[in-house]
């Protein structure tokens, strides 16, 4: 179920907004860019007579020698992926996105990569 899910919002992203590196699902990767996506702890979702209604919350990371292409991108995923409602995604129709975190800096790493993130509370049902 998550899995659909993870992988109908890398399409979308992919689709609307310009990336720098590819979205890998889980930690940032090695490489000094890098873009992440991994499912956070979330409320259980809300089950109806016709099927149930997923509840996720999900958290992006950008990793970049360059801070302003990190800061930048985690705020162009966050104004693309903030109050989408009612959209047929691939998989999945999400009932709303929305921002729950706002985007922040994480952390510079030793190789002085830049990490800035944001988490998003979303709820969608399987097609």
């Amino acid at each position: 179920m998550s899995v659909i899910f993870i992988e109908s919002i890398n399409n979308y992203l992919q689709n609307n907004v310009s990336l720098y590196a590819p979205i890998d699902v889980g930690l940032l990767t090695e490489p000094p860019e890098a873009i992440a996506i991994k499912l956070v702890p979330s409320r259980p979702g809300t089950k109806y007579f016709k099927g149930e209604t997923q509840a996720v919350q999900f958290q992006f990371s950008t990793k970049s020698q360059n801070q302003m292409k990190a800061l930048q991108t985690i705020d162009d995923i966050k104004n693309s992926l903030d109050n989408l409602r009612d959209t047929k995604l691939s998989g999945v129709y999400l009932s709303k996105c929305e921002v729950y975190t706002q985007p922040h800096h994480i952390d510079i790493t030793s190789k002085y990569e830049y990490i800035y993130s944001a988490i998003f509370s979303a709820e969608y049902e399987e097609e």
